[in-house]
Order: C-alpha cells, then structure tokens, then sequence
C-alpha cells in the first residue's frame, strides 16, 4: 500500500502544471542542463523584464524542458522551487543542482531538481559557503561540484574556491582564484582539470585562460595556441568530447561619462585533443547576445551551436531589450535558423514581410494608433489570446506575449516605426499594423 501511494504521489508530481510547448517567457540569467537520462535540455530560473530595465522584475520558478526530437517545450511548475537568477546549474546523479545566484525566496542553500519526480529540495549545511553568489563559474567531476569566483551581495568581487561532495553533504575550501577571482565567467571540466575562461574582476573583462588542478588543488595559466577571442563576459558555452565552445557575450566601454555595452556576434571552438591547445574562429555571424544560455549538438552530421534568451541591447541609459528567440546556428552549413512555435520546427529567420498581409483588419482594433507606450487590443467575441508578436519593418521578430493576462500591450521598449502585430486566438489569427512614436 505504502509503494502505491508512493507512486501515485510521483505520478502527480510528474503531471502537476505540465503543459505541452509552452516556450519559455523572455528573459535572463537563466540556466540549461544536458541531462543524459532523457536526452532532453532543463532551461530553469531567470530574470523577466517586460520592458526596461528600470521595470520590476520577476523570477520564474517553473522548469521548461525541450526535447529536440519532437521539438516541443514542457512546463512544469513544482513546488517549493527556488526563485533565482545569475546562477548556475548543473546535471549530477540524476539531478539538477542550482548554485549561487540572486535569490527571491531562496536562501543560503544549493537546491537540487529530480526531473523523475519532478520534486526540488534543498541541500542544507551549517558551515559552508555563501551560496548567493552571483553570475559564479561551476562545473562537475566525478561526485563533486566546484564552483568558484561570483560577486557578492556587495559587489566584490570573489576568488572562493568549494568542492561540494554530493554523496556526504560536505563542502571543501580549496586555493583560491588567481588575483581577485572572476565573475560571468565560463568553467568546464576536461580531463579532471577546471578551464575557465573569460568573466570580469575589478578591472574589467580578462582574456587569460587558468586552469585548476583539484588533485594538487593549484592553479595555472592555460595558453591555448592561434589568436584567442577578445576579452569577454556573459558569453554562451558549449561542450563536446575534447571541445570548449563560445559564442557572443559582451565588453563595457567608457566614453566620458557614460559607459555602454558591445555585444560579440562570433563562435569559437577550442580543441583540446591536441597539446597545447588551439583557437579556431567558427563564424563572425552569431546572434547579438549576452546573459542567455547555449549548448552544441551534432545532429544529422551537422554541428549546432543554439541559444536561447538573453539580453540583445542594453543602451547608455540602462534600457535593456530581452529576446525570448530560440536560434540555433548551422556551424557545418553557415546558417541561423530560428525556432517557429506554430509549426514546432526550425525554419529561417524571418528577414521580410508583405505588408499587404498586415492590412488593418476591421475585427481588431489597436488604440491609441500611433502609440508611445502602451496598446491595447479589442478582439471580436471575447476570443481566447494564444499569442501576441510584434515584427519591425524587417521582418524580424521583436516582441512576443504567450498568453496574455490582458489585451494591453507595453511598447515603450520599441523604437519609433512601423510595426506588425500578429494576434492567434484559439479560432483565428488577426494581422495588422502599429505606429510608434
């Protein structure tokens, strides 16, 4: 009776909240995990902005898996899940474990999800480290977890070093980061040994590769042959058998008294089958983006390296523009492909529209029409709101609202033009087009 109820109570779990292609809302500093018992990616936690970066934000607590076979999305919402961003996680045993990050109803723990039961829970400990760093480096050997470096809730930056046994619930002070340590900053294991690449200290961004020993717990530099990529944080990574890769990410400049953001649109590949190591420039035509996350594949003889979310511009002022677009590039065939959810597949990027398409349609209604900050849209017979997208005048996609609490739409985070708005309901789409001034 005892085993019964047991697996009823798991298959609840399983199917609390669960809804099929729901895609992630736009946002960042969100974290993705391979895990190997399902073959499917885990995008968890993150920031979500409407607009600007001065509007309040949000952390999402629930769990979206993608299944690249089917090519859907699954929502899962929990219970007693952590609400956190800037962290990282990583798959161990079974289970996401969720280290550092900005955290809403979290406290000083790591948090561990079963995808199996769909049940979180958090891993205590008296004497250990803060685990609230943020934007801090991590990654897995054997049954432990090191992360290290991050910035403190006061902004300094960190050099700790922790080994986290998984099996004993014991944390472990090891030699600290070289200088001041690092944060947004990148590490994967190779071989038993730590690479970490990129991130920032008090004096900016760093090119300089280390690397840690955890046998002999030192430190080292690490310098790979060929030109290596500019100096850089935020930037997405991914992993493959004797393979590091990068993609985008970001470098402050300051210009008198304003200091503003450039973002990197370039993929590396650093091989490591080789001593030493080389740098092997991929592309220059990634996807503007930074604070996303990203993994690479091989599928069907082709390499793809994808991304999802991110910021995509941040402007002296501080605005802050999030896309929830799901790429993938093609590094074998040189193309970007873009995520369609109303067919669940990969097609390209839209790059131009027939306005006689979005000829205003006289069962929507948008007013105001020119607009600065805000629309809002009347729909005949009180139709059900799958979706709302936003399209500039190049086609490209740069607003989308998945089921929408309200017919009112922000805008004050577009740029003066014309624009498209596609409204799906449950029965009909609508197509039609907006000014902003």
């Amino acid at each position: 009776m005892k085993l019964k109820t047991t697996i009823l109570a798991m298959l609840f779990a399983i199917s609390v909240s669960a809804q099929v292609n729901e895609v992630p809302t736009p946002r960042y500093g969100h974290s993705v995990v391979y895990n190997d018992q399902d073959s499917n990616y885990y995008i968890f936690g993150g920031t979500i902005l409407n607009s600007t970066k001065s509007t309040t934000s949000n952390f999402d607590a629930c769990v979206y898996k993608y299944d690249p076979f089917a090519k859907t999305f699954t929502k899962v919402c929990p219970p007693a899940a952590p609400e956190v961003s800037g962290h990282k996680a990583l798959m161990i045993n079974g289970k996401m474990v969720v280290v550092g990050g900005s955290r809403a109803n979290a406290g000083n723990f790591l948090y561990s999800y079963d995808p199996l039961s769909n049940l979180w829970q958090n891993i205590a400990y008296q004497y250990g480290p803060d685990a609230r760093k943020i934007a801090t480096g991590a990654a897995v050997i054997g049954n432990y977890i090191y992360y290290m470096g991050g910035k403190n809730f006061d902004n300094s930056v960190s050099n700790e070093v922790w080994k986290y046994d998984i099996n004993n619930n014991t944390f472990t002070l090891m030699s600290s980061m070289p200088q001041s340590g690092r944060y947004a900053h990148q590490v994967v294991a190779h071989n038993g040994t730590l690479l970490v690449f990129g991130g920032r200290d008090e004096n900016g961004e760093q090119s300089q590769m280390i690397s840690f020993d955890p046998t002999s717990n030192s430190w080292d530099f690490f310098d790979p042959m060929g030109m290596p990529p500019m100096a850089r944080a935020n930037n997405l990574s991914g992993v493959l058998p004797d393979e590091m890769w990068i993609a985008g990410g970001e470098t402050w400049s300051t210009k008198k008294s304003t200091q503003s953001t450039n973002f990197f649109t370039d993929i590396w590949k650093l091989d490591l089958s080789q001593t030493p190591a080389k740098w092997i420039k991929k592309s220059e035509n990634f996807i503007p983006v930074t604070n996303g996350v990203g993994w690479i594949s091989v599928e069907n003889n082709d390499t793809l390296f994808y991304s999802f979310g991110g910021i995509s511009e941040i402007t002296s002022t501080g605005d802050t523009t999030i896309t929830n677009n799901f790429y993938r590039y093609n590094i074998t065939q040189s193309i970007v492909e873009q995520y369609h959810e109303d067919t669940q597949n990969w097609g390209g990027i839209i790059t131009s529209i027939n306005e006689n398409d979005f000829s205003q349609n006289i069962n929507l209604q948008i007013y105001p029409n020119p607009a600065t900050s805000e629309i809002s849209l009347t729909i005949p017979n009180n139709e059900i709101i799958v979706s709302i997208k936003i399209y500039n005048q190049n086609g490209q996609l740069v607003k989308q609202i998945n089921k929408p609490d309200s017919q009112k739409i922000t805008i004050s985070d577009l740029k003066t033009g014309l624009y498209f708005i596609r409204t799906d309901t449950e029965t009909n789409r609508y197509l039609s087009k907006m000014i902003k001034e």
